[in-house]
């Protein structure tokens, strides 16, 4: 049995959310990875780490939607709980203009998560022997 909110099912008001997440972040994925080939002129990412590693990784908008899958996600749903969706999509959204592209906040915010990914791959001691 569905439990019917307003006029739509509770399952279809689950699905309407989960679309709207995964359109959010093809957008702000797709901006990402405009603003890359914009500064760098190539589809790939030069990670640099704070202990001077240097990873170069393809980045097209699937990888960096994925990258976001991966490491953002499981910080809001610890964070936030049952309301994780709806967190995400406003955080998300305040990560890209209007035209698309985006914003200092969805800069930052980009910048925030490769500097997590790079605190990673120093930890883990990725690319040689870890110091």
């Amino acid at each position: 049995m569905t439990m019917k909110v307003g006029n739509i099912g509770a399952n279809d008001s689950c699905k309407a959310v989960n679309q709207q997440l995964a359109f959010i972040l093809r957008d702000v994925a797709c901006a990402v990875a405009v603003e890359n080939v914009a500064n760098s002129g190539r589809e790939s990412l030069l990670i640099t780490t704070p202990e001077g590693r240097q990873v170069e990784t393809p980045l097209t908008p699937l990888d960096v939607a994925e990258l976001i899958d991966a490491y953002f996600f499981p910080i809001m749903k610890r964070e936030h709980g049952d309301s994780w969706q709806f967190v995400t999509i406003t955080v998300l959204e305040k990560g890209i203009t209007e035209s698309g592209l985006l914003s200092e906040f969805g800069v930052s915010m980009w910048q925030t998560l490769i500097g997590y990914i790079a605190g990673w791959i120093d930890a883990m001691g990725y690319g040689d022997t870890k110091h």
